[in-house]
């Protein structure tokens, strides 16, 4: 691929994450508020999203500055499920927006371990730690509890020095659903919105060994999910 046509390609990227935020705008409200006093967006390389209820979640770029959606442009990286992946239209769109976007199976085998070694040094990673939806009932797809997974704690130390962000979804059920073949306009949609640097945040579950308690890692998501994934009601929320 030559540099010019590379150039392009990040151009076109860009102007369709532009468009993703106007859109969002235009036919949805969106309610957000911040935990962290820290609300810059400029050294942000991993945004963990907390609340996996649908594949219309693009619809937060409404609460992303268009600088990071410029930065996002170059750097994007984000792993998809291969049945989401293998989808005619969505699929696309999704490889589209990023500049690596790697299918993962459920199988073990090596496509986890392929996208890690595809996070470079400036790359931003989008990351779903729960790794799967949660339908209307509460569960996942096979009527599982809602867990984190051990993937984010490969993903972390990846990110060691840099900042992150959580995004706490307050759900898109009454938006899209799981199953729904058309997205709902003009509804309220939420997010709550935390930054932490990347070490401090580690720092919590390291053993004595060094190595990170996973177990504790996880409880912690799941208690950060609980607590800040709700629908936040009334106009008086920070921008």
């Amino acid at each position: 691929m030559s540099k010019r046509f590379s150039s392009l390609v990040v151009y076109v990227r860009m102007a369709a994450l532009f468009l993703l935020k106007i859109m969002s705008h235009a036919f949805y409200r969106t309610r957000q508020r911040w935990i962290s006093k820290d609300k810059d967006w400029d050294d942000v390389n991993l945004v963990v999203l907390l609340n996996h209820t649908s594949l219309f979640e693009f619809v937060y770029a409404s609460v992303m500055p268009f600088s990071y959606l410029k930065k996002m442009s170059k750097h994007l990286v984000f792993p998809v499920a291969d049945i989401t992946y293998k989808r005619k239209f969505f699929g696309n769109f999704l490889k589209f927006l990023g500049v690596s976007v790697k299918s993962l199976t459920r199988k073990k085998d090596t496509s986890w371990f392929d996208f890690l070694r595809q996070i470079k040094k400036d790359s931003i990673l989008i990351f779903l730690p729960e790794g799967r939806m949660k339908r209307k009932s509460g569960l996942d797809k096979s009527g599982r509890k809602m867990t984190v997974r051990g993937g984010i704690a490969d993903v972390l130390p990846l990110f060691k020095g840099k900042k992150m962000l959580f995004a706490y979804s307050g759900g898109l059920h009454h938006v899209l659903a799981p199953g729904d073949r058309y997205p709902k306009i003009l509804k309220n949609i939420s997010i709550s919105l935390e930054t932490i640097k990347v070490n401090d945040y580690i720092s919590k579950f390291l053993t004595e060994e060094g190595h990170i308690d996973r177990q504790a890692l996880f409880k912690d998501l799941e208690m950060r999910r609980d607590r800040y994934c709700v629908p936040l009601l009334g106009s008086n929320l920070s921008s």
